[in-house]
C-alpha cells in the first residue's frame, strides 16, 4: 500500500481533507508531540531495547516454527505490538527484529535436529556429499613395483566411482521420478531402502510444520556439494535431514496409493 492510499484512508477516518497531509511536517518536534498525545490517548508505550528482544524471541518461538513468509511474520509481529500495546518500532528496526528472530530461530533449529540424530545417521548424511578418502600410499616394495604402480589407478578410480555413487544419489534425491510406471516405482522402492538406511528419527521435525520441512528441502535442492560443505555443521545436516525427509514421505505416499 502506498503513501497516497494511505492518507486517502486516513484522511476518511478522521474526516479531514487529503491535502493537508502534504503540508504536515513528518519529522521534527511537531509530529513527536502528536506520537506523544496518540500513545497517551490509546493507552500506547514507545518500545525500548528490551521490547525489540523480546519481541524477537517470541516470532523465533512461535511464528518461524510454523511459518516462513516474512510478510505473514511481519504482520504477526504488529499483531503482537497492538496486543502488547508497544508502539510498532520503525520499518528497519521491525526487519532487523524479523531477520534476528529467523536467525535464531535457525539456530535453535539445526541445533536440535543435529542433537536428535545418531553419530551414524549424521555420518550417512555427511557421506551424500563428501569424498572417500584418499587410497592408501603405494608400496617401495622394489619386487612389487608393477603391481604397486598400478593399485593408485585402480584404487583411484574406485574411489571416483564410489564418490559419484555417492553424489548420484544426492541427485537423484533432487529429481522428480515423473509418472509412477513399473520401472520408476522399482527405482523409487529401492531409492527409499536407501533413504531408509540413514536412519532419520519419526520425530525428528516434531515441533516444526511441514511447510517449514518442504522450505528447508527447497534451500538444499538449489545447492551443490560445494555449497553443503560451506555451511556449519548443524545447517547442512538439517539441509539433508529435510530432503531425505520429504523425499522418504513422497515415495511413501506415492507407494500407498498404488
Amino acid at each position: 500500500m502506498d503513501d497516497a492510499v494511505r492518507f486517502c484512508l486516513l484522511a476518511e477516518q478522521v474526516k479531514v481533507e487529503v491535502a493537508l497531509f502534504s503540508s504536515y511536517a513528518w519529522s521534527g518536534r511537531t509530529i513527536e508531540y502528536h506520537r506523544a498525545q496518540i500513545r497517551k490517548f490509546h493507552d500506547f508505550r514507545e518500545p525500548t531495547v528490551g521490547d525489540e528482544d523480546k519481541l524477537a524471541d517470541w516470532p523465533a518461538t512461535k511464528i518461524c516454527p510454523v511459518e516462513m513468509s516474512r510478510d505473514r511474520l511481519r504482520g504477526a509481529l504488529l499483531t503482537r505490538c497492538r496486543e502488547d500495546r508497544i508502539e510498532p518500532p520503525k520499518t528497519t528496526r521491525i526487519e532487523r527484529v524479523l531477520g534476528a528472530a529467523e536467525t535464531l530461530f535457525e539456530r535453535n533449529f539445526t541445533h536440535r535436529t543435529l542433537n536428535r540424530l545418531s553419530f551414524d545417521a549424521v555420518g550417512k548424511l555427511e557421506e551424500l556429499i563428501t569424498a572417500p578418502p584418499p587410497p592408501p600410499a603405494a608400496t617401495s616394495d622394489d619386487s612389487a613395483s608393477a603391481q604397486a604402480a598400478a593399485e593408485p589407478e585402480g584404487q583411484s578410480q574406485a574411489a571416483a566411482a564410489h564418490e559419484g555413487g555417492r553424489r548420484a544419489f544426492l541427485q537423484e534425491l533432487n529429481e522428480d521420478p515423473g509418472s509412477f510406471q513399473l520401472d520408476t516405482l522399482l527405482a523409487e522402492i529401492v531409492k527409499l531402502g536407501r533413504v531408509e538406511a540413514i536412519g532419520l528419527p519419526a520425530t525428528l521435525f516434531a515441533e516444526v510444520s511441514e511447510k517449514v520441512v518442504a522450505g528447508w528441502r527447497a534451500r538444499a535442492m538449489k545447492m551443490y556439494p560445494s555449497d553443503f560443505k560451506a555451511a556449519e555443521v548443524p545447517v547442512r545436516v538439517t539441509l539433508l535431514a529435510a530432503l531425505c525427509h520429504v523425499r522418504q514421505a513422497e515415495i511413501t505416499d506415492a507407494w500407498s496409493s498404488c
